[in-house]
């Protein structure tokens, strides 16, 4: 879980960077549609799955995953 945490923050420092460079260059106003696109498309997918899977399935396979049987090797 460390590995993940720490990947995030790293991810969000050179987004930061990036925004930041971008805004010096008055490139801000060309991007800024391109990613707002880009955050309502993810959204509707999101939302999308949380719509139509089956909760209790994922729950299901949780919980024998937990029991020690790897998914996937």
């Amino acid at each position: 879980m460390g590995l993940v945490y720490t990947s995030l923050r790293s991810v969000v420092a050179l987004l930061s960077l990036s925004i930041t460079v971008l805004k010096a260059l008055g490139g801000c106003n060309q991007i800024q549609p391109i990613l707002l696109n880009l955050v309502v498309s993810a959204l509707r997918t999101f939302l999308r799955y949380l719509t139509t899977e089956n909760m209790c399935s994922v729950g299901l396979v949780a919980a024998i995953n937990q029991k020690g049987a790897p998914l996937s090797t």
